[in-house]
């Protein structure tokens, strides 16, 4: 050893050819002095690997959290589609209970009825004015109305109007108004039309949708006498949606 490691002192040519294997200067152990350094390097160079590692990990744990949140992301905005492609199966399938669990049917008659009796209203005041027995007149409007519609928004109304047919007509066939639900031999079950009596029109057929606000999804679609009718769902809770209602077609 001609330099101690320790100190740097320079050994004189006597001093190596004594090979006392220390430091006549600050007398330290060369081997011993090496050895504590290597195993000082050793340490430190572990140290330094498990520091890779947890920044690889933890860059592992960002990207996978950042993937769940950007797919959890999707799936919320692409739910309502889902839904309506959810309907649309329903329908073809003739499972009422799964286009049942897409509808919200106390909103959705409800905003049905507003929408009739306020078509009534606006037609009949003016047909019935000065008439002494208009308010009566009204008030049994209205009480066909609620009618018609109870039987009109069931599982074989909606069916048939998203498949293009008009919403009286709809009822009929339903169930309302002398009309008859095909009989699939369950009467306690609500059921869709079955195969013979589909609607020609594919449900939601040639449909654009979109949203309107974060909580509002729109279907808009051409019924068979060719007059846009616009089926609304309501977001419920981050990614369900309820069909709550339609817009009739305007008056010509």
């Amino acid at each position: 050893m001609k330099q101690c490691p320790a100190c740097n002192y320079e050994l004189t040519m006597a001093e190596q050819a004594k090979d006392e294997g220390k430091c006549p200067k600050c007398d330290i152990y060369f081997a011993k002095y090496l050895a504590r350094q290597s195993q000082a390097a050793n340490a430190n160079e572990a140290s330094n690997l498990r520091q890779v590692s947890d920044r690889k990990g933890g860059s592992k744990l960002f990207y996978l959290v950042g993937a769940l949140l950007v797919a959890g992301l999707l799936y919320v905005v692409a739910s309502p589609f889902l839904v309506v492609h959810s309907i649309q199966s329903a329908v073809e399938q003739r499972d009422a209970e799964a286009l049942s669990s897409h509808v919200d049917y106390p909103v959705f008659r409800q905003n049905m009825k507003d929408q009739v009796n306020a078509r009534i209203m606006e037609e009949v005041t003016v047909e019935l004015e000065g008439n002494p027995f208009a308010a009566m007149g009204i008030a049994l409007a209205s009480k066909v109305v609620d009618s018609v519609v109870d039987s009109m928004i069931t599982p074989a109304g909606i069916a048939r109007m998203m498949q293009g047919e008009k919403p009286a007509m709809a009822a009929v066939k339903a169930g309302g108004a002398g009309g008859e639900m095909p009989d699939t031999g369950d009467s306690q079950e609500p059921v869709l039309p079955a195969e013979h009596e589909q609607p020609a029109q594919k449900p939601f057929e040639d449909a654009s949708m979109g949203y309107e606000s974060l909580s509002r999804f729109v279907v808009t679609f051409t019924d068979e006498s060719g007059e846009e009718v616009r089926f609304i769902f309501h977001r419920h809770g981050i990614a369900d949606w309820l069909l709550s209602d339609m817009t009739l077609p305007a008056k010509k």
